[in-house]
């Protein structure tokens, strides 16, 4: 069960639970029980007396206190409610995001790793062309410098 669904139901019983404790005090203190109450209590001995409305009145203003700051705990929950949620859709986003650039790193290494291949096979093809090349040159030299027709002795004549 998620954390926010958790408080809900919890400020939710809090508040069943001070407006069960308010009937019940608001019942079993009316105005006219109350001053029974008080007469009676006046009457018996300190050690024989029960609940009087100065316990049953705090009860009462706690509940009351409780009722009055429900609301603002209630708002307070529903942000925290709303805040979580928000924070699960950044979170979700961010790791398909995330996902998404891993995905796309792992494209551009097979590229570079494809690319790096190639190019060292052109080097290889370049230095053993360069080398034909001038192997090639040598031995062409070589044959004019064999071929040369005799230089022609010139004289007038």
């Amino acid at each position: 069960m998620e954390i926010s669904t958790i408080l809900l139901l919890t400020a939710m019983l809090f508040l069943i639970g001070s407006l069960m404790l308010l009937t019940y005090v608001g019942r079993a203190y009316t105005s006219k029980e109350r001053i029974r109450d008080e007469q009676q209590h006046a009457t018996k001995p300190r050690g024989d007396r029960t609940m009087t409305d100065g316990v049953a009145g705090t009860a009462q203003e706690q509940v009351f206190r409780w009722m009055e700051e429900g609301p603002t705990a209630l708002a307070g929950i529903r942000c925290i409610v709303q805040e979580s949620a928000n924070l699960k859709r950044i979170a979700e986003a961010t790791q398909k995001e995330c996902e998404r650039l891993r995905h796309e790193g792992d494209q551009l290494r097979a590229e570079i790793s494809r690319l790096t291949t190639e190019t060292e096979r052109l080097q290889k093809e370049r230095a053993e062309t360069a080398q034909w090349f001038t192997t090639m040159m040598n031995e062409t030299a070589a044959r004019l410098r064999s071929e040369r027709p005799p230089a022609v002795s010139g004289g007038r004549q």
